[in-house]
């Protein structure tokens, strides 16, 4: 029996010494699982924040850029009218043609310093640019919210279960925080 003892002490030193590695490598899966959930919130708010920057700016090089047209429209408009005004005032031909063509330069001088008024493809690009703000955002908070699935998992399966509780671990983290989650597209538009 006295033999059997050191063996017996060795056995018993191990299986603590496994039970200690065992709550240890659970408390640091935890801990990482706590971390990576924080991050991906993290990257989620900074996806919010940086989005709704980048949806305001193109709102805004939009909204200039279908004024600047609308004023290439109205004064290439009022060039012709005032052409043709002074095509139908002059009764002498050599004046009606002198006013006439320099008015025509003033027509041609408007269209050409503007070759590419096409407020549509300002448009599709914009709303582009809005799809691609919006999958970031979505990106973002479906990595967050699997994030959030892991730790709920992790922590709830054994041995992760009696170690978070011993230590104090959230027993799992909500989907979503309703303050975090809103796109306020009211104060977008008012740029």
């Amino acid at each position: 029996m006295a033999d059997k003892l050191p063996y017996v002490k060795i056995a018993l030193i191990a299986a603590v010494m496994l039970l200690g590695l065992s709550i240890v490598g659970s408390y640091n899966g935890l801990v990482q699982s706590q971390q990576l959930v924080h991050q991906k919130e993290s990257q989620y708010g900074i996806a919010l924040d940086l989005c709704s920057e980048k949806i305001a700016g193109i709102w805004t090089i939009f909204n200039r850029y279908v004024d600047h047209e609308s004023d290439v429209f109205i004064n290439t408009a009022k060039a012709r009218s005032a052409f043709n005004d002074s095509i139908m005032q002059k009764s002498n031909p050599y004046d009606s043609a002198q006013s006439a063509g320099l008015i025509y330069a003033n027509v041609r001088m408007v269209t050409e310093s503007n070759p590419q008024l096409a407020s549509a493809l300002t448009a599709e690009n914009s709303l582009a640019s809005f799809q691609e703000a919006v999958n970031e955002i979505k990106t973002a908070a479906d990595d967050w919210m699997v994030q959030v699935r892991k730790y709920n998992t992790q922590r709830n399966s054994f041995p992760d279960n009696i170690v978070g509780s011993w230590t104090g671990f959230p027993a799992e983290y909500p989907y979503y925080h309703p303050d975090r989650t809103k796109l306020n597209i009211t104060d977008l538009m008012k740029t």
